[in-house]
C-alpha cells in the first residue's frame, strides 16, 4: 500500500474487476468456471497484497460458487475455505461484502459446510455481520447463518427484512453485488 501501482497490479486489478463483471451473468459464470485452475488463480489474487484485485477477486469467486466444481474446486485448495473467512475481517467495507456473498453461496451446498465450520470464527464473526452498518453485508451473513443451517428460509427472511429497515439500505444496488443468491432448501 501507499505507493502507486506497477503496471502489473494494475493489469491484475482490471482483469479481475472484468472477470467480476462477467461472473453478474449465468454464461459469463459458466464461461470462467470452465477455464482450467482458474479458482486456484483467484484464491491466490484473494491472499494478495493489493486489496483490489482480491476484492474483486472475492466477487467472482462468490459468483462461481453458484456453480457446483467450483465450490468442489475451493475444496481442494489447502487454506481455500480459510483465505475466503479471513477476508470477512478486511476493513475494507467491498471486500466484506464480496466476502460473506461468497460465504452466502458456499454455505448453500450441504457438501461446503462442514469446512466452513471448521474455520475457528466463523459463525460468531457471521453473526456479529448481521449487524454490521452496510445492509448488504447483514443480508448475506444472515443467509450465510441461514445455509449454515440447513436452509431456514423463515429466519434468513426475517433478517433481509430487519436490514431492509436500516437507514441506507438500498434495493437498486446493480454490478457491485452478487447476481443471485442461492438459500438452501428453496429451488
Amino acid at each position: 500500500g501507499g505507493g502507486q501501482a506497477s503496471d502489473a497490479e494494475l493489469c491484475a486489478r482490471f482483469a479481475a474487476m472484468t472477470l467480476g463483471n462477467f461472473s453478474l451473468e449465468e454464461t459469463g459464470r459458466a464461461l470462467i468456471a470452465a477455464e482450467q485452475g482458474i479458482m486456484p488463480r483467484l484464491i491466490e489474487a484473494v491472499r494478495g497484497s493489493d486489496p483490489d484485485c482480491g476484492s474483486f477477486a472475492l466477487l467472482v469467486v462468490g459468483n462461481l460458487f453458484m456453480i457446483t466444481a467450483a465450490r468442489e474446486a475451493l475444496l481442494e485448495i489447502p487454506g481455500g475455505v480459510d483465505s475466503v473467512v479471513q477476508a470477512l475481517y478486511s476493513v475494507e467495507t467491498q471486500t466484506v461484502r464480496f466476502a460473506v456473498g461468497a460465504v452466502r453461496n458456499f454455505a448453500a451446498d450441504e457438501s461446503c459446510r462442514a469446512a466452513l465450520l471448521s474455520v475457528e470464527g466463523a459463525r460468531p464473526l457471521l453473526e456479529q455481520l448481521t449487524q454490521h452498518a452496510h445492509p448488504r453485508i447483514r443480508d448475506h451473513a444472515a443467509h450465510a447463518l441461514a445455509n449454515l443451517e440447513g436452509g431456514v428460509p423463515a429466519a434468513a427472511a426475517s433478517f433481509a427484512q430487519q436490514a431492509a429497515q436500516q437507514p441506507g439500505f438500498n434495493s437498486n444496488q446493480l454490478l457491485t453485488d452478487f447476481a443471485a443468491y442461492p438459500v438452501a432448501g428453496q429451488a
